[in-house]
Formats: C-alpha cells, structure tokens, sequence
C-alpha cells in the first residue's frame, strides 16, 4: 500500500529504507517544479531555499533553460553560486556569468543537424550560453509572442539563411528543441541526428523534444556538479516535473517528482510531492531535507 504524508511513496526498492541518508546537495528544476507559473517562483519555495542554506544544504537549480532566460530567477530566489543550464549542457558560476563546466555541440555537426531539423518543417531553435538562434520561417508561436525588449533581454536572433544561422552559432551550441509531438517524433529523429551526431534526445512537454550532446544530460551533468560540492549521489535530493528529469531523479539518492509531473517520471522517483503552483518542493524540502514536517 501507499503511504501518504504530504508526500506519497513510491514502490522502487531504495525507498524501502528506513532512513534517508542526510541531504547536502538539493538539484531543482524550474520550470513546472520550482516555479509556480511563467518566470515566478513560489514564495515558499524562495523560503525553503533560505532554510536549506542557514542548515549548510546547498541548493542549485537545473533547469533547461539558458542563462539569459534563468539569471533574474536566480538572483530572486537566491540560489548557491553554481547553476546546471541548458539541460546538462553547462554549469555556469551564475553571479559571475562564467561556466564551470560545459559540453557543447561539435561546431562541425551543426550544419548536419541543421539539415535534418529542417526535413521536419516545423518551428526549431539553437540555444548558447547566453544565445538563442532561429531561423526565418521556422519561428515558435513563443518567439512570436515576445515584444523586441523582450527579445533584446533574451538575446534571441533570427537570420534570413541557414549559411547565416550555422555561421553565427557553430562554435556556442548547447542545446536544440524542435517542436513537434514527442511520441510520434522520437524514434525518427533520433535515427536520423544519430547518422550525423552523438545526441541525446529527450522532451520538455509533448510538444517540446529537446536535443542535447549525448554527454550533456541533467544526470551527467550533476554527477560533475555533486563533485564539484564534493557530495555522494545518497546525499543528493532532486525534483523535477518533466521527462527530461528522469535521468536525474533517477541518479540521485533521492528524487522527487511534482505532483503535476509526467505519470513516466513518477515511476521513476522515490516520492511525489504536491504541484508547483501549491509549493511542492518546499513541502519536500522540509520533510525530507530538513526533517521538520
């Protein structure tokens, strides 16, 4: 039977301990996860993070999104100094605006890719450190939507060629997404990316595929982080909401998926929380982490 106390219990046999081992370490998502809804993050989460950091837990977040798109919801909700970005691409000293760490896209596949983005005729974009490339014709109804500040803050560019795409954004790509649903498209386009390059291929939402270096995934990319803290993976607490967290709920010795989160990930975590928009991570935090709920 399942047992429920603010969190619900999953069955995967690691959570058959008695005893969780002492958190060090929290990873979070934002999107769907630590955010409440657009770029604002719940009140109480901002608190819980406060909490962890007064008890020496050190808390980064692990998102998708690139550092333009992230460094105002750091600074707010004041997380620790090293921050995972563009799905396990980069970990970036966020208050210095410096990686840490980073694996990127061969410059010499992006043309390869490119071309096969394009057999799908659907809106794609690449996304940089603190950059993201469009190409005409091929925009997202999200682009469509920002006013020029918006877009100037962002740092977004859209060029007219893919000669003029490929040669501004060559030497900095960390990320891809193509907007097409996921299940219809996964199997095809990894097929097709994996006779050009070595990618990892995963999902944001249905219709938001995500590609990403093979070596560049949230999982891997805090293995490096839990080293850089020097802190064991059973110390790790990790939440997430999406199938692209499902590598790294799965690593860490304990994860936490969003009561909102896809049902794929809750099988993989080892409890679920409450929905973004009703503080789940703090909920979690501080009955797992702090132990006081």
């Amino acid at each position: 039977m399942k047992k429920y106390c603010g969190i619900l219990l999953n069955q995967r046999e690691k959570r058959e301990r008695k005893t969780l081992a002492e958190i060090k370490l929290i990873a979070t998502d934002l999107d769907g996860t630590f955010l409440q809804g657009g770029d604002t993050p719940h009140p109480e989460n901002i608190k819980a993070v406060r909490e962890c950091q007064e008890a020496g837990i050190k808390v980064c977040a692990c998102t998708g999104r690139s550092f333009n798109h992230v460094k105002m919801i750091l600074d707010e909700a004041k997380f620790d100094e090293f921050c995972v970005i563009n799905n396990g691409a980069s970990i970036i000293d966020w208050r210095r605006g410096k990686h840490r760490y980073r694996n990127r896209f061969d410059p010499n596949s992006i043309r390869d890719i490119v071309d096969v983005l394009l057999s799908y005729d659907a809106p794609f974009g690449l996304t940089g450190f603190d950059t993201v490339y469009m190409l005409e014709g091929y925009t997202s109804d999200w682009y469509n939507m920002l006013s020029q500040r918006e877009r100037e803050e962002l740092n977004l560019h859209v060029y007219k060629s893919k000669e003029e795409l490929v040669n501004a954004c060559k030497d900095d790509v960390e990320r891809m997404n193509l907007n097409l649903p996921f299940l219809q498209t996964f199997d095809d386009l990894r097929e097709k990316l994996s006779r050009v390059a070595e990618v990892e291929v995963t999902a944001s939402g249905p219709h938001a595929l995500e590609i990403a270096h093979a070596d560049a995934d949230k999982s891997q990319t805090l293995m490096v982080l839990a080293d850089i803290y020097d802190v064991k993976p059973e110390n790790v607490l990790a939440f997430g909401d999406s199938f692209n967290d499902m590598y790294m709920l799965a690593w860490a010795g304990t994860g936490v998926a969003m009561g909102n989160a896809d049902p794929r990930l809750k099988t993989v975590a080892d409890y679920i929380t409450d929905t973004n928009v009703n503080a789940g991570v703090a909920k979690a935090i501080r009955r797992i982490a702090l132990k006081r709920e």
